[in-house]
């Protein structure tokens, strides 16, 4: 990423993280700015849950869409100093750098990406039917931000848990690694496959993965003036996008970003 366009997406992000209102006019006296501003108070005292239930109440589609977006991106652990750590120089490890930013793993984490994933793959969908240029490259980066994101949680369950086979759906192995992910944690054979003797990844959560990983448009993201995200994306190993080999190919995949 060069220095020009890491600041210019850096500052989009920060300004998409912070900002009560970045693109769409509301009346200050209307209930729509009121929900804004309570949950701007939520989210400053922390409390997530208060600011969904403000960002709910929004009429507007595209705004609730986006600020339930980022709301869910932030409470997965990857916020603005994350992002500024792991995209400053984007290259084939991105995805590991997201996994080790935004530890340790919790269940709660993994709801909100799961939510963060709806809201800002279906912002992305609504700003590519008819909005501005802006919009879209709102559209484009939150969407993958959050596929990223929806993946390196997964990747650190293997702090908590870890799987012995490709039929393994507790995945409640013992971790050989709690405190950090290594592509050991990934395949501690070396090669994707693991066993009782060597655990790693659920191949469950390698799958959900590679799927979303699939998802991620990367034409778009160059036409939404994103080069070095998509450049960080291009990097990515061909495994990891395997939807269809089982565990071993996505683990594969994932342990070569380390």
């Amino acid at each position: 990423m060069t220095p020009k366009k890491s600041i210019l997406t850096i500052g989009l992000f920060s300004i998409l993280l912070t900002s009560c209102n970045l693109y769409y006019p509301v009346d200050g006296k209307g209930s729509q700015q009121d929900h804004l501003e309570i949950a701007q108070k939520c989210l400053t005292d922390g409390d997530y849950e208060c600011a969904a239930v403000e960002y709910n109440a929004i009429t507007d589609t595209q705004l609730k869409q986006q600020k339930l977006c980022t709301l869910y991106i932030t409470q997965a652990g990857f916020g603005l100093s994350q992002f500024i750590n792991v995209f400053q120089n984007a290259n084939s490890k991105v995805l590991s750098k997201i996994v080790n930013a935004i530890l340790p793993y919790t269940a709660t984490k993994l709801a909100a990406v799961e939510k963060a994933k709806t809201n800002c793959v279906a912002f992305n969908t609504t700003v590519k039917a008819g909005s501005s240029d802006s919009d879209k490259k709102l559209g484009a980066l939150l969407s993958t931000i959050s596929l990223f994101t929806s993946c390196a949680v997964r990747m650190g369950k293997t702090t908590v848990g870890m799987g012995t086979s490709d039929s393994d759906t507790t995945c409640t192995t013992a971790s050989t690694s709690p405190t950090t992910v290594t592509a050991a944690s990934i395949s501690s054979a070396g090669n994707g496959t693991i066993s009782v003797s060597q655990p790693g990844m659920c191949s469950e959560d390698a799958v959900q993965c590679a799927r979303d990983l699939s998802s991620i448009d990367s034409t778009a993201l160059n036409a939404a003036g994103l080069p070095d995200v998509a450049t960080a994306f291009a990097q990515i190993p061909a495994g990891a996008f395997d939807t269809a080999g089982g565990g071993t190919p996505a683990r594969l995949g994932l342990l070569q970003t380390f």
